[in-house]
């Protein structure tokens, strides 16, 4: 093996960003405009300021409002409200979700007709149902979990619906109603006809759009055909105020690794797209990002136009991570840029070729291989004193790379981390061949 990583437990949630701070304080500060807003409006949440929470909300009722790179203010509303738990892990997370719903409470308590604090409190069950869920594929969540996960979602949409008819003069109990839908097992005519009473009511607020974009997506309920159905629809719709910035804005929010290469996306389209962006908004955040998919697309030139622009003002936030940042930057510096130079990303592979089930020492794996060819994915099944755990080889130019990341028992992963790094790139291979011949039977 070249290079042996071993990143341990990170609770990935869908648009939701983990950050190890002191509850209800701050001390990450994210290079996003729209975040950072969020941030400020957030603290008043955690601060008690529930008077000042309920003026924010009435003043970003004006969708006409806008942050550095673009994005509405309203947005920044919602998602300082909607998203709080993962700023205030600490470790317990369970416990840190009673001190938010506290949070929630005492806001009805004092406003007992908001239909904001009403909202947050349906928020809540929802970032609960991800703490349960946590970040693992969705064939090694355990039973329990998911036990809790649909129980939390049912909980969410019985507090949303069960608020009067003018809980839908706040444009976010659409975007929650439409998650909740999107969480569950919706049925597309529904989730439509939910989804046009919502652009009818509010044809120009980007998070209903998100939010429909999130649910075509082939990682939820849709394929390519769908989402790029539905992007040219609401490109069509908001052309007469935002120019086509939204077939970038709804392209960027799904983003995935080979997003150029598997049909999903045309790079030309965002590349013209994403231009009349930085025209209007020249952020960093926006600049960074744009630079960021030239890359992706093997774009040498625009990537190099771009990276000149952010010099002195790099985001790594934007980026994939700093090793993709460099690596972007010394390809697209090469006098003759080759798209092979740069190395797939674990975010561009498919792994569900299989499985086998293999016994490691004391421990059962369920293996998968990927459509690169060539890399394995290790999964810790439900029951598994491992579990919930997965181990990568990931395939590169260089040799495969190992990593690993769960909450399983550290013991027992430690030890299966040695026997995997004692195997040989043959040994591997013969694995990846086993998932092969076991998918063809």
């Amino acid at each position: 093996m070249t290079s042996i990583v071993l990143k341990w437990w990170r609770a990935a949630l869908a648009a939701m960003i983990t950050l190890l701070v002191p509850i209800f304080a701050h001390a990450y500060t994210s290079d996003r405009p729209l975040e950072r807003e969020a941030a400020r409006i957030r603290q008043l949440l955690f601060d008690g300021k529930f008077a000042e929470l309920e003026a924010v909300e009435r003043r970003t009722r004006d969708l006409s409002l806008v942050v550095s790179d673009g994005q509405q203010l309203r947005s920044a509303y919602a998602q300082a409200v909607a998203n709080a738990w993962p700023f205030l892990i600490t470790g317990d997370p369970q416990s840190e979700l009673v001190q938010l719903r506290s949070r929630v409470s005492a806001w009805e308590k004092m406003f007992p007709g908001s239909n904001a604090a009403r909202i947050a409190e349906a928020s809540y069950f929802l970032q609960d149902a991800w703490r349960a869920r946590g970040g693992n594929y969705a064939y090694a969540v355990g039973d329990n979990a998911w036990s809790v996960y649909n129980k939390d979602v049912l909980e969410a949409a019985r507090i949303l619906d069960g608020m009067g008819r003018d809980a839908r003069d706040q444009p976010e109990w659409y975007v929650m109603r439409l998650a909740v839908m999107r969480l569950g097992k919706p049925n597309d005519a529904d989730y439509e006809r939910l989804l046009d009473e919502a652009l009818g009511r509010y044809p120009r607020y980007l998070s209903i759009f998100f939010e429909a974009a999130a649910y075509y997506a082939p990682r939820w309920h849709g394929s390519n055909a769908k989402l790029n159905a539905f992007i040219e629809k609401a490109a069509s719709m908001s052309r007469p105020w935002l120019g086509d910035a939204m077939y970038a804005r709804l392209q960027w929010s799904v983003w995935t690794g080979d997003m150029f290469r598997n049909g999903q996306a045309s790079w030309p389209r965002m590349k013209s797209s994403f231009g009349e962006i930085v025209k209007a908004y020249p952020d960093t955040w926006n600049l960074n990002n744009f630079a960021n998919f030239a890359c992706m697309a093997h774009d040498a030139a625009t990537t190099r136009e771009q990276l000149k622009r952010i010099e002195g003002s790099v985001t790594i936030e934007a980026w994939d991570s700093m090793d993709f940042y460099a690596k972007c930057k010394a390809w697209a510096s090469a006098e003759r840029a080759q798209p092979s130079a740069l190395a797939t990303t674990p975010e561009s592979l498919a792994c569900n070729v299989g499985p086998v089930e293999k016994k490691i020492l004391e421990s059962s794996w369920l293996l998968y291989s990927c459509n690169d060819g060539a890399s394995l994915v290790l999964v810790a099944p439900s029951g598994s004193t491992a579990f919930p755990f997965v181990f990568m080889f990931q395939y590169t130019s260089q040799g495969y790379r190992l990593s690993g990341e769960g909450a399983g028992s550290k013991a027992v992963t430690d030890q299966v981390l040695e026997v995997l790094n004692a195997l040989t790139a043959r040994d591997v291979a013969n694995l990846v061949d086993l998932t092969k011949r076991a998918a063809k039977k």
